[in-house]
């Protein structure tokens, strides 16, 4: 089942719908980024070698990935350290996803 909340009020957002940064405490430094830095680290990956998509001013971990997806905000100014893509929206991200997931099976086999 799947639930979409169109113009919902903002106090009755769930966490991962919220886009303004005013709407977030951290300590001071600490960001998306380094977030994604530190568990690319426990999990023995470097970081320019992964994907990641984001939609926000807060997805500052794009900046870090190796192929940055912006889905739907052409404006945003993150780039990947190796390449940087731009899709209208989450269905163009999800066909973007399963084709990946189609290409690193061609290259196991």
């Amino acid at each position: 089942m799947i639930f979409l909340l169109i113009d919902a009020p903002e106090d009755k957002l769930m966490a991962y719908q919220h886009t303004k940064r005013n709407n977030f405490f951290t300590r001071k430094g600490i960001d998306k980024l380094i977030g994604a830095r530190e568990m690319a680290a426990q999990l023995g990956v470097d970081l320019s070698h992964s994907l990641g998509a984001g939609d926000t001013q807060m997805d500052v971990f794009l900046n870090g990935v190796g192929l940055a997806v912006i889905v739907g905000r052409h404006d945003l100014a993150f780039r990947g350290t190796i390449q940087t893509i731009n899709l209208k929206n989450s269905f163009e991200l999800g066909d973007f996803l399963f084709r990946m997931v189609e290409i690193q099976r061609e290259i196991i086999r």
